[in-house]
């Protein structure tokens, strides 16, 4: 009776001690789920800082040239094929280097 006893409380401290497992792993799964999610909102934000840029012509890019990288500013030269698409010799070329444009 006494050995049915002891098995009986054993049983149940090892019930327990499982129990304390489970929940453990599954504060630990919620504590990795929220950094995750931390870490998805900081990359959200990050690339809704990014810019970009725009042209005022009407073109297709012909060639990027990269010119240099200073903090979180990328410097790019762009030329563009502005005109007629199916006619590469009328098409006039612009070239922007970082602010100022010239022409090619």
């Amino acid at each position: 009776m006494a050995q049915r006893a002891e098995e009986e409380n054993q049983q149940r401290l090892s019930y327990g001690e499982q129990l304390q497992q489970a929940e453990q792993r599954s504060r630990d799964r919620e504590f990795q789920i929220a950094q995750l999610e931390a870490n998805v909102q900081n990359l959200d934000t990050q690339l809704s800082e990014l810019s970009t840029v725009t042209s005022p012509y009407a073109g297709t890019i012909r060639r990027i040239k990269w010119l240099g990288q200073s903090d979180n500013r990328l410097q790019v030269e762009i030329t563009l094929a502005v005109g007629g698409p199916s006619d590469d010799s009328a098409s006039e070329l612009f070239s922007s280097p970082g602010t100022g444009g010239s022409r090619e």
